[in-house]
């Protein structure tokens, strides 16, 4: 039956069913506000962890500033989308801009990741999920790879619901911005435009989504605006000495060139080879190590053809490295370290196991594309520097996922009958009892700080299953033992398919320390932290001509007054000295004021070795400053600065 009031049709129950709507709306966004106050939460209390939370992000930094003086980019690879984004915060100063910039792009990527998961969990466990990885993602430097992980992640969430032109586009889009964001991400667009020529090919779709060959500009305008940054960037670039991917004079690098791909490769495998042959001596430089390794190859495939075994050979060796290392973000690897399993036959069936777990929990097409795209970009990092944390990034959504599915399978293990829990319980104390005599028996190796511990645990949890399954099979309508695990399962099993409990009980011991030693402090590195120093350095260089730190970037970036002035200790050969050499850069013209950080003094380098530069030329030539009249600084937690004053 339908009324009409004046020229309207009304249908009786539609404004009841319009503030429904609204009310859903409406408890949705509390939803989410709340989330997000969590986050907030979570993300502000990572800043009290020891360390600055930057890393190679200070190369970004000085980018921007370059940007901001030059308005022109750096090298694509190095995402001078980032650098736009930096912008929003370099006005901030420094640290605030720092520690803005921190806590924005931690909500993003947090937020990206609820989302991720909740449609399979729920928000609340998919918070709870996100705060698992925040201590992670604090030191997964550079950030923008947190906001290349974020785009990715709302391209597959656009996926979802009844396919039309517009998602298409903005799912493209999104998945561009992680492209230009973090160049290895191209996979997702390229995976995702395979699988769509597919649908278009075989299958019928919807007419929503239009014919793909005619250009609709109220859907296609992302696109548009994506091509056009491409253009701007690769269009003004800047022509800095270190406009490269190392962001330093590259003169005496192996790859001189601006590719990052092609730098990471070959400089990891440089590192790697001399560790193998050159261990201990602390006269070699990586400029030597490519032309006896590579040939002098300064890309990929060049160095692919000139030692394909050494490649093959310690490829493999950085899978079975990766193969250990993977498993360490993880709480698994504790228990492991309190029964004492066959390593290689531990990790490799939990990384298979993970990944199974990740694969299974992907419900549509776009999300196991999703999964499977990422499976690379671990394997990437795994196979060329195994053993470096923050390139792991892309393996946090596969845990959630792996997380979300085995929390799922648990809590449906713990809804089946009594003598299901009690079997469990069972096998649980066996397990254990087993463990332990073995360990007594058979391993005399002593026991490890976890071992009790993990037993505890392992015997609370297998008699939590036992009264359980007695309490289904004596109280049938009350069971709060087995409400109580069903409840645990999805968290426990998401906090155990991360590192997120060590971590976080590394970030309170952190915040404790500090509060008993009365100087809690926010991103700052402990003992020396440039940050502590920066006002110091700032007051001391101000009026120099020219200033050389190997924590070029830093100085550049934040306390230099121009970036123009600051000299990288790259630039000097890692051959030669001070007063033989083809290099005549160290004159009191051109540097006058040196930075001498303690790591600078007492370190080596992994492949370019800083100690050769210090000895054969810095050391000398501040002694040439200290003759001159040059006065030494000695700042608390750096090192020192030499300045030489200035003349009349």
């Amino acid at each position: 039956m339908r009324t009409q009031v004046g020229n309207l049709p009304v249908v009786p129950g539609g404004a009841a069913a319009g503030r429904g709507q609204g009310q859903a709306t409406r408890a949705r966004w509390g939803s989410w506000a709340l989330v997000v106050l969590v986050l907030t939460v979570g993300v502000i209390a990572t800043l009290f962890r020891h360390g600055d939370g930057l890393g190679e992000s200070t190369l970004y930094w000085f980018f921007a500033r370059l940007f901001a003086e030059e308005g022109a980019f750096n090298i694509p690879d190095r995402s001078p989308l980032y650098v736009l984004y930096l912008q929003a915060f370099r006005w901030l100063g420094y640290p605030q801009g720092v520690v803005v910039e921190y806590v924005i792009t931690s909500l993003l990527v947090a937020s990206a990741l609820v989302a991720l998961i909740a449609r399979h969990v729920g928000l609340k466990w998919g918070t709870w999920g996100a705060l698992c990885w925040l201590p992670f993602l604090q030191h997964a430097s550079p950030s923008v790879q947190q906001l290349a992980l974020a785009c990715s992640i709302w391209g597959l969430l656009l996926r979802g619901g009844t396919p039309t032109r517009r998602r298409w586009v903005a799912s493209y889009a999104w998945m561009g911005l992680a492209y230009l964001f973090r160049s290895s991400y191209a996979i997702l667009p390229v995976l995702f435009g395979v699988w769509d020529l597919l649908r278009l090919r075989f299958q019928r779709l919807p007419p929503t989504v239009g014919r793909i060959a005619r250009v609709e500009p109220v859907s296609d305008w992302p696109l548009a605006v994506l091509l056009g940054l491409m253009v701007w960037f690769h269009a003004a670039q800047s022509t800095h000495a270190w406009n490269n991917a190392n962001a330093a004079t590259v003169t005496w690098f192996p790859v001189r060139a601006r590719s990052l791909a092609d730098s990471h490769f070959i400089q990891a495998f440089n590192i790697t080879y001399l560790k193998r042959y050159y261990q201990g001596d602390e006269s070699r430089d990586f400029y030597f190590s490519n032309l006896e390794l590579f040939h002098g190859a300064e890309d990929v495939w060049s160095a692919i053809r000139a030692n394909p075994g050494f490649i093959i050979v310690q490829t493999l060796r950085n899978a079975r490295a990766a193969l250990d290392f993977i498993p360490t973000f993880t709480e698994f690897p504790k228990v492991s370290s309190a029964v004492r399993p066959p390593a290689l036959v531990f990790n490799l069936l939990l990384v298979l196991g993970l990944l199974y777990g990740a694969i299974r929990m992907g419900g549509s097409q776009p999300e196991r594309i999703f999964i499977l795209a990422h499976v690379p970009l671990v394997a990437s990092a795994g196979l060329i520097l195994p053993e470096i944390a923050r390139h792991y990034v892309p393996l946090v959504p596969l845990l959630l996922f792996s997380g979300c599915w085995y929390g799922l399978q648990v809590r449906g293990l713990l809804a089946r009958g009594p003598g299901l829990l009690c079997g469990l319980g069972a096998a649980g104390v066996g397990l254990v009892s087993l463990s332990l005599w073995v360990m007594r028996r058979v391993d005399t190796t002593p026991w490890g700080p976890l071992t009790i511990p993990v037993v505890g645990l392992g015997y609370g949890v297998s008699l939590l299953l036992l009264g359980a399954a007695w309490q289904a099979s004596r109280i049938p309508g009350r069971q709060p033992l087995r409400l109580l695990l069903q409840g645990l399962a999805i968290p426990l099993v998401l906090a155990v398919c991360s590192d997120g409990p060590g971590q976080w009980a590394g970030l309170w011991r952190d915040l404790v320390e500090d509060i008993h030693r009365g100087g809690v402090r926010v991103m700052e590195s402990r003992p020396g932290s440039l940050k502590a120093s920066s006002q110091v350095i700032g007051s001391l260089i101000h009026g120099c001509r020219g200033v050389m730190a190997m924590e070029h970037t830093f100085i550049a970036a934040f306390i230099a007054p121009r970036s123009g002035r600051v000299y990288d200790i790259w630039e000097i050969p890692p051959f030669g000295s001070l007063y033989d050499s083809v290099y005549d850069g160290l004159r009191p013209d051109r540097i006058d004021c040196v930075l001498v950080s303690h790591e600078l003094a007492t370190g080596v380098g992994m492949g370019t070795n800083y100690r050769i530069r210090y000895e054969h030329y810095i050391q000398p030539y501040v002694a040439q400053l200290q003759g001159m009249g040059a006065v030494t600084h000695d700042i608390r937690g750096f090192g020192q600065a030499v300045i030489l004053p200035r003349r009349g």
